[in-house]
This record gives structure tokens, C-alpha cells and sequence, in this order.
């Protein structure tokens, strides 16, 4: 099956993007949840609604899941 829809990948590791702008691990689930466009997007919707699901996140960008635990899961 050929697939023509574009999709966006965002490749992040050793901090090398940090200098560029790009959040480090440890800061990008805060950065997601606060940014407005983000969270108001569909994928960014579809996001919160996961993290709501699986680990019971509530909102203000608090008690959210590491990025660790969401890779594994």
C-alpha cells in the first residue's frame, strides 16, 4: 500500500539540539503540555487524552509521566 500523507518524526537525543532550541528529555513533556498549540492540535489532543488513559494525568502540566515511563510503555 503506498502512503502519500506526510507525517512528522522528531528525532532527540545526547542534548545535541539543546544549542538549537530543542527541549532535552527531561524539559519536553512540560513544553508539550504548556504550549497552546500543541495541546489544541488533534495530535496534540489525541496526546493528552493518552497521557489522561494510561497515566492518569489531570492537567497544568503537574504530575505527568517521565518520558522514560511513556517510551516504555
Amino acid at each position: 500500500m503506498i502512503n502519500n500523507k506526510t507525517e512528522t518524526v522528531i528525532f532527540l537525543g545526547a542534548g545535541i539540539s539543546y544549542v538549537a532550541g530543542v527541549p532535552v528529555q527531561s524539559e519536553i513533556l512540560k513544553e508539550i503540555c504548556s504550549n497552546n498549540n500543541i495541546i489544541s492540535s488533534n495530535n496534540g489532543k489525541v496526546f493528552i487524552d493518552f497521557l489522561k488513559d494510561k497515566f492518569n494525568y489531570r492537567s497544568n502540566c503537574e504530575d505527568f509521566p517521565s518520558i522514560e515511563e511513556i517510551y516504555s510503555f
